[in-house]
């Protein structure tokens, strides 16, 4: 329910199907596997309620900093993002020039 890189096989996996028994093997090779829920769908619905929010984060975010680019506000922007939410570097999640 991440990405795979830089977290590898550290990786949340789950799922329905003997993950009960699968699971605990799965943590002693290094993976970081739990069961999510007995309930068939659970884990799926998870995975796509998450996948929906990083990928409208993704788009707003290159969206907002191509157009603050384009106006020539990219400073400003920065520095009021970084004062809402001190806790995220802005810097690395705005798209270069070139990835624009």
């Amino acid at each position: 329910m991440t990405s795979i890189p830089p977290n590898a096989s550290r990786c949340p996996a789950a799922g329905r199907r003997r993950c009960e028994t699968l699971a605990p093997l799965l943590v002693q090779l290094g993976f970081d596997a739990h069961v999510a829920a007995k309930e068939l769908g659970v884990a799926s619905a998870v995975k796509m309620c998450r996948q929906l929010m990083i990928k409208g984060l993704e788009a707003m975010v290159i969206e907002s900093f191509t157009t603050a680019r384009a106006y020539g506000v990219e400073d400003a922007v920065l520095a009021s993002l970084n004062e809402t939410f001190p806790g995220i570097d802005w810097e690395k999640q705005a798209p270069t020039s070139s990835s624009a």
